[in-house]
């Protein structure tokens, strides 16, 4: 990466991950103090943004390292080269991120994938395949989002006292997202909003009008706190109670399922419990022992699609049957590196780890097959459905589990595996529910998952119920999972989880695709080592639970 940067006149890197700008940018300055590198992202402060911005334009900084924060609109002046370090997972993303790039007359947009395992590279291979193809992913666009529509209410009522609620409806539903809005919808909206301590409006007697209510100043502040619907990603500092030194930081989203003093947790690689929270920092003690600790996360996670994994396996299905067809893997080689116009040594790593496995007499997980193996307490899934289904198939079978062993079944996916953890699991259980999975199943894990309660809670905030300083406790998210049960609040919520978070409707086809036989699923039962395909990932996936 150096060699890339010293070699072009400036140059963006962008990582997935706020944790991992931060390492490459540390690594940069421990290898070499001197060497012009900076770091930006969203939980810098917008002084250190800027800096690092200017330093980027007036030639000051050589590289800067950073994470969807300039992936739009931001004037940093001449890049001549984007690096994306791990697979951008999306064609999108790819596309935005290299499009940053040769902003001058005659100029080209250049970029370079550094990819660092065989899976990395396999699904970068296909987003570049994807991107050549003119193939972007599907844009979703929210239905009739209750937020959005309280907050357009407002901005109505900050320039009339009142408006009537058939002018809403007509109004409304001539945006796309609102159309089909019905007069039902609006006044359900409205009748939560005038509920709420320190309303800002209120239906008239007759119900034909919605009307200013309470001080001018409470809708000011509502409308003006909530102009975007972004989420609002607060951060708590986590610190060792003991030194007073940091340890690093959680989000918003880790706070609301188990911001509570006594909850273990894994961070940095060591298990930490929690003292108390105070003022958006968290005080933790070491503790040496891991039963109960919980993963740490920072962050939404840059979905892979359904579709890139399911070409991902549809390369792994192909190397199969060349094997079992004789063919040498430099052949096998030679031939994926043609078409899709990657070389031949980059192919290296991932055919050599399928042939291994195939040369075993494994069966390799594929577009049309699931493979499900255990070793010790963990339990691993492979399966070529992306971030979404198999999020969503993980959260089913680890919430069946748990309640069937009584006992707590961990979970972690990527978008080619899903690791269970469990002294009791037993992989034949694990491919019956597989095999009998249903569409009335998924739908209970929603509110269960730690995405509704962050959900929650910023839907909350958007629609007045909580004001943005108030600090999250897991307490607190408990109350309102009880209070606002029914409420647009929660059906908002809902929506947005099954949109943005997990994927019901693809994970319903997939399991339906099992029960009939038309995707295998194969057992391997318990064995003394991962498979090859499995090892690297398994062994991160045990880190980290």
């Amino acid at each position: 990466i150096r060699r890339l940067m010293e070699t072009h006149g400036s140059t963006l890197l962008f990582t997935n991950t706020r944790p991992m700008a931060e390492i490459l940018a540390n690594r940069f300055k421990l290898w070499d103090v001197k060497f012009p590198v900076s770091v930006h992202h969203g939980s810098l402060s917008s002084f250190s943004r800027v800096r690092a911005e200017r330093g980027l334009k007036e030639g000051e900084v050589k590289g800067l390292v950073s994470t969807s924060s300039l992936e739009l609109g931001l004037d940093i002046g001449r890049v001549d080269l984007v690096i994306q370090y791990n697979s951008p997972r999306q064609v999108t993303r790819l596309l935005q991120r290299v499009g940053r790039s040769g902003h001058r007359l005659g100029k080209v947009a250049k970029g370079i994938v550094v990819v660092q395992d065989p899976d990395d590279m396999l699904e970068a291979m296909v987003i570049l395949s994807h991107a050549r193809r003119k193939e972007l992913e599907p844009v979703k666009v929210p239905e009739k989002p209750l937020d959005v529509l309280l907050h357009s209410l407002a901005s109505l009522l900050l320039r009339r006292r009142r408006v009537e609620v058939e002018e809403v409806v007509e109004l409304f539903g001539k945006a796309y997202p609102f159309r089909g809005l019905g007069k039902e919808e609006v006044l359900k909206v409205v009748e939560f909003a005038q509920g709420l301590s320190g309303r800002f409006l209120r239906l008239s007697e007759d119900g034909r009008e919605v009307e200013r209510a309470g001080p001018p100043a409470r809708l000011f502040q509502y409308y003006f706190e909530n102009l975007s619907m972004i989420p609002d990603l607060r951060q708590y500092l986590v610190v060792d109670d003991e030194s007073g030194q940091p340890v690093g930081v959680l989000d918003d989203s880790f706070m609301a399922e188990y911001g509570e003093p006594g909850v273990k947790f894994t961070l940095g690689g060591e298990i930490w419990k929690i003292v108390q929270v105070f003022s958006s920092k968290v005080y933790v003690k070491r503790d040496e022992d891991p039963v109960g600790a919980v993963p740490s996360w920072i962050g939404e996670e840059i979905p892979v699609p359904f579709s890139v994994a399911q070409e991902v396996g549809r390369i792994r299905r192909r190397v199969e049957e060349a094997f079992l067809r004789g063919r040498k893997e430099e052949e096998v080689r030679r031939e994926l590196a043609r078409e899709y116009g990657v070389e031949e040594g980059e192919l290296e790593s991932p055919l050599s780890e399928m042939f291994s496995q195939l040369r075993e007499g494994l069966p390799l997980p594929t577009d049309r097959r699931v493979v499900v193996e255990k070793v010790g307490e963990f339990c691993v899934v492979g399966a070529c459905f992306g971030t979404l289904v198999n999020r969503t198939l993980a959260r089913f079978l680890a919430q069946t589990l748990s309640s069937e062993l009584v006992e707590t079944v961990a979970s972690r996916i990527d978008p080619y595996r899903l690791v269970l953890r469990s002294p009791s699991l037993d992989p034949e259980r694990v491919v019956s529910l597989l095999k009998g999975g249903r569409e009335e199943d998924l739908r209970e894990i929603v509110e269960g998952s730690r995405f509704f309660r962050w959900r929650l809670v910023q839907v909350a905030r958007r629609m007045g119920v909580l004001r943005k300083e108030v600090e999250l406790t897991h307490s607190l998210v408990d109350k309102l999972m009880v209070s606002l049960k029914g409420t647009p609040v929660f059906e908002e919520t809902f929506k947005e989880v099954v949109q943005r978070d997990l994927d019901l409707e693809r994970t319903a086809e997939v399991l339906r695709l099992m029960r009939s036989g038309e995707i295998e699923v194969r057992s391997l039962g318990e064995r003394d080592h991962p498979t090859p395909l499995s090892y690297q990932v398994w062994r991160q996936h045990r880190v980290g639970m």
